[in-house]
């Protein structure tokens, strides 16, 4: 299937969400009436498979996931708000990176 706003797919203004993306995924599941496919995902399609996987696993029989592995394809939304991860992130390797060369090796982030 070829994923909305890509080849002759249509292009709509909005729409890009990972579930609204999902769901194109679960209408084509249904229009060819596949009884729970396994499905592949390169780069950012990891992002709507997790969205199928994570909403509808009694639809699928899994997901293989090829050169997906981003936050975006993975971060579970119920856990936290990723921006705001991210920013902590950030914070805490500007900290690491002031430290003297020495002291970053051995130092482990929990």
């Amino acid at each position: 299937m070829t994923r909305r706003g890509c080849g002759t797919s249509s292009i709509p203004e909005d729409g890009y969400s990972a579930d609204r993306l999902g769901d194109d995924v679960l209408a084509a599941l249904d229009a060819l009436k596949l009884k729970r496919p396994v499905l592949v995902g390169h780069s950012i399609a990891g992002e709507e498979l997790s969205s199928v996987a994570t909403r509808h696993p009694e639809k699928i029989s899994g997901v293989i996931y090829l050169e997906a592995g981003c936050a975006h394809a993975f971060y579970d939304h119920s856990q936290g708000d990723f921006e705001i991860d991210l920013g902590e992130l950030r914070r805490k390797l500007e900290e690491f990176q002031k430290l003297p060369a020495d002291a970053q090796e051995p130092f482990i982030y929990s």
